[in-house]
């Protein structure tokens, strides 16, 4: 069940690489993968589901979160979430989102989520390995690539990203099938970050720790005292806000989204296509009855860097800040 007390069933292949989660209520998976270690085997006992990549068993009055094993949280603070979840969905059942004007209509963007829409749509940085769970590494090395080419400069290595012949941008993350770029060195900035901190399924937790390792591979290679810091949000469902994804957004920092959702080509949209257990970049939103997430999916596929969520579960959410620069 999940903190408001909804059923749920679980299920996963025999040797646990393979898994699903089914919403009993609703009747829809809420999360699946045909490949990847279930990240809950063999925990079958009172454990909590709190969104997609989000479980946690209890322990006493104190919640242990399966895959943040050193975290634990208060009973105070999961029960006003289940609370307020109660509420929430007697709200939605009542209106079924039918007065549009129930929230002020607002879009927001980075600054340039053209960097996103249209340079990336075929250089996302994609790579291929013979087991899944690329997508997270994907995703940090968008992030890291827009805070390269827009806000700090200097925080990508020369070897990861290239010169386009479109205005001489530097387009901040490279293809791993132009052979050319890889033959002279070059490595996509995803594949740079799994060698990093290897792992075949990612969440908010492990890219964090990912990013900060980058962080002090990074300052070790530069000279002259040049360095830079960062700070960082990463939080799992029911702990993080729709408020604190909008105020990074304002603030230039797109955010990845780690779960399964729908997408469309705009807000409110017909379904364009459905994915489980997947981490999105978010570099904008509209919101009107409710958010919806303009993203990247991590895949040099045409369209796929301009999609809206409009439904899904958000099982964490990740993005970073640079604080500190020494340039």
């Amino acid at each position: 069940r999940d903190f408001a007390g909804n059923e749920y069933v679980i299920g996963e292949a025999k040797d646990g690489n393979g898994h699903f989660i089914y919403n009993v209520a609703e009747e829809v998976l809420t999360e699946f993968t045909f490949k990847g270690e279930s990240p809950y085997h063999g925990l079958y006992t009172n454990l909590i589901y709190g969104g997609a990549g989000s479980y946690f068993v209890q322990r006493g009055d104190t919640y242990v979160s399966v895959i943040e094993s050193d975290v634990t949280y208060q009973s105070s603070e999961v029960l006003p979430y289940a609370a307020y979840r109660e509420v929430a969905e007697e709200e939605s059942a009542e209106t079924a989102y039918s007065s549009v004007s129930a929230y002020a209509n607002e879009t927001i963007n980075v600054q340039h989520p053209e960097f996103f829409s249209d340079n990336l749509d075929m250089h996302c940085g994609e790579f291929w390995r013979a087991d899944p769970g690329q997508c997270g590494f994907i995703a940090l090395g968008m992030l890291i690539a827009y805070a390269d080419q827009y806000v700090y400069g200097r925080i990508l290595n020369d070897s990861l990203y290239y010169t386009t012949n479109k205005n001489n941008n530097k387009l901040g993350l490279i293809s791993s099938s132009d052979k050319n770029l890889i033959d002279k060195g070059y490595i996509p900035v995803g594949e740079y970050l799994y060698n990093l901190h290897p792992k075949n399924s990612t969440t908010s937790t492990h890219i964090k720790e990912t990013m900060n390792i980058f962080v002090e591979k990074r300052n070790s290679e530069f000279r002259n005292g040049e360095y830079f810091k960062i700070d960082y949000y990463s939080k799992w469902t029911p702990f993080y806000s729709n408020n604190a994804i909008v105020e990074a957004l304002k603030n230039n920092n797109p955010v990845i989204l780690f779960g399964g959702y729908d997408f469309s080509t705009e807000p409110n949209g017909a379904l364009v296509e459905s994915i489980g257990s997947h981490a999105i970049v978010c570099y904008g939103a509209v919101k009107t009855n409710k958010y919806y997430w303009r993203c990247h999916t991590g895949w040099n596929k045409s369209g796929h860097s301009d999609y809206y969520v409009i439904d899904g579960t958000i099982g964490s959410v990740y993005y970073f800040k640079i604080t500190e620069t020494g340039f």
